[in-house]
């Protein structure tokens, strides 16, 4: 671009209200630095928001992993309680029949 023409280009820019620059490469290289910097800055806004999503994904993971935990350690409790109370009741039921079998020998 000659002088002159970057000249023309200056006032123009003036006349729009762009901020002034003293060359035309100087425009280009404010444009791709700026372009540049929106560019990674997108790039930047995706990644974070892509580890966003994964942390949550994670979380939601560990969660259900949790509860599944949680329903299982119920489970063998409840089990547990089952065998202990059968186990009761069958010491109940074997004194009851040696009382009943005594009471038989004395009669």
């Amino acid at each position: 671009m000659e002088h002159a023409d970057e000249v023309e280009f200056l006032g123009l820019q003036s006349d729009l209200g762009w901020p002034r620059v003293t060359s035309v490469e100087a425009v280009s290289k404010k444009t791709w630095r700026g372009g540049r910097k929106e560019e990674e800055e997108e790039e930047e806004e995706e990644e974070e928001e892509e580890e966003e999503e994964e942390e949550e994904e994670e979380e939601e993971e560990e969660e259900e992993e949790e509860e599944q935990e949680e329903e299982e350690e119920e489970e063998e409790e409840e089990e547990e309680e089952e065998e202990e109370e059968q186990e009761i009741f069958l010491k109940f039921w074997q004194k009851l029949d040696k009382g009943i079998t005594k009471v038989h020998q004395y009669l």
